[in-house]
């Protein structure tokens, strides 16, 4: 039994099709994703708070207390509550001074710009903007 020229390509490529699937690994954002939020969880100074984000979209205010192998103790103004790691997407360290009356406030974004033109306010060492009117 012979094979054609064009069953042989044919076939080749297939073969070459499936090595690059069993050879590509599979999942490596999630485990970046994993170990970049593990990187996150430590306990802060008393000048920062945290805000965690849970796989379920939520968001939590408040500070790290304890990180231990499977689990996280996060201080919040209503106590303090044990939470799986596997059920935090996201943890963002924040300035103390930004929380006004128990809620957050975020930074100002154009803190030194009114509608069209610059304030009298400075911009902080290494910060700078562009307009283009």
């Amino acid at each position: 039994m012979q094979i054609s020229t064009k069953q042989f390509l044919r076939s080749s490529i297939c073969a070459v099709a499936v090595m690059m699937c069993l050879l590509t690994p599979g999942n490596t954002t999630e485990a970046q994703a994993a170990s970049d939020v593990r990187s996150k969880m430590t306990v802060p100074d008393s000048t920062h708070l945290q805000i965690v984000t849970l796989t379920d979209g939520s968001t939590i205010f408040g500070r790290i207390v304890s990180v231990s192998a499977d689990t996280v103790s996060f201080q919040t103004g209503a106590g303090t509550m044990q939470l799986s790691i596997k059920a935090i997407r996201d943890v963002r360290l924040i300035s103390a001074d930004d929380v006004r009356e128990g809620e957050y406030w975020f930074p100002n974004p154009n803190s030194t710009r009114l509608f069209f033109a610059p304030t009298g306010e400075q911009l902080k060492q290494g910060e700078g903007y562009f307009s283009d009117y």
